[in-house]
């Protein structure tokens, strides 16, 4: 008996260690034998850069998705800060300044969703799908459906590279992977978020202040929603008023299939990037062979149904194991 629940236990673990590296090796593989185009040292440069703003919002999605909360209003807000970062920056033609005001109304706008889900006591999905609605109003008062451009102060982000090889938005998006899973896993802030999402009763007994720590939270990942919009900025060299919604859902996916726990508790930044990568190559993929916009949905519908459904029923397997 004992042997066999070691076993189970065992099982369970490899799978939510590195199963999730099997399906990206095994993806990897098939779309190299689907398309030859696929294994081009440029295309897969292209697949990073086009995962940037993904994985800078899914690091965000991770946080408060750890923390028991989500934010579906990150792809608008992303737009939105890019909207106003580009607006300083012509207005400007100051960088920081354009830096500032993207990350900062990022975050100020998240910091509100937080507001209603602590003060207010909204859901976290009712508060921020009204926020997404404010997000993507907003966007077209202050642009009037007027493409933004003369960014070029920016171009250097999104076309340069370091030594004229890596792309420099490739590095940023790695910068800004480890900075936060250093707040993650070796910052009381980040020991929170798990504490918080595993057990929000218990927190609370412990001393935690869980509603501050969640607003805390929201903001900081809401200043990551604001840079992903710059780097939308920094890869298209024009703020686009419709860019942004629909980003949230891939960063979600990617969160999710890379082994976040959508029940809380559970995710780290190489969870972010295995499932940036995953989201990144079945894109790419599935651009090469032609496959219809609406398909491509479908994919990824299924792709986040199967992943939380595998989540669900490892932790309950565990559960049962240990219990």
């Amino acid at each position: 008996m004992k042997r066999e629940y070691l076993k189970q236990l065992n099982l369970t673990e490899l799978y939510r260690k590195y199963g999730i590296v099997c399906v990206l090796i095994l993806l990897f593989i098939t779309a190299s034998l689907l398309n030859e185009n696929f294994t081009n040292p440029q295309n897969l440069v292209n697949i990073l850069l086009q995962i940037t703003p993904i994985a800078i919002i899914a690091a965000a999605q991770t946080m408060l998705i750890v923390s028991g909360n989500i934010d579906l209003s990150a792809g608008a807000v992303a737009g939105l800060s890019a909207s106003l970062s580009a607006g300083a920056l012509v207005a400007t033609g100051s960088l920081p300044i354009s830096i500032v005001v993207g990350m900062g109304s990022g975050a100020a706008f998240s910091f509100l969703s937080g507001t209603l889900v602590t003060v207010f006591k909204l859901p976290p999905f009712i508060a921020t799908l009204a926020m997404m609605n404010v997000a993507r109003g907003l966007v077209i008062i202050y642009t009037g459906g007027v493409t933004i451009r003369g960014l070029e102060p920016i171009r250097w982000l999104g076309q340069g590279r370091l030594f004229g090889v890596i792309p420099n938005l490739i590095i940023l998006m790695v910068i800004v992977l480890i900075i936060v899973q250093i707040v993650m896993k070796k910052t009381k802030f980040g020991l929170y978020m798990y504490s918080i999402g595993g057990n929000k009763a218990a927190s609370t007994a412990a001393g935690i202040n869980v509603n501050r720590q969640i607003r805390l939270t929201y903001l900081f990942s809401g200043s990551l929603i604001g840079l992903a919009g710059i780097t939308l900025n920094a890869r298209m060299m024009a703020a686009h008023p419709g860019v942004g919604p629909g980003y949230e859902f891939d960063a979600i996916t990617a969160t999710i299939v890379g082994g976040t726990s959508f029940l809380g508790g559970v995710g780290s930044m190489y969870c972010v990037m295995t499932g940036a990568v995953i989201i990144g190559i079945i894109n790419n993929l599935m651009i090469l062979m032609g496959v219809d916009t609406s398909w491509q949905m479908v994919v990824k519908g299924f792709l986040i149904a199967l992943a939380v459904a595998l989540d669900i029923f490892t932790k309950r397997s565990r559960q049962n194991t240990l219990g």
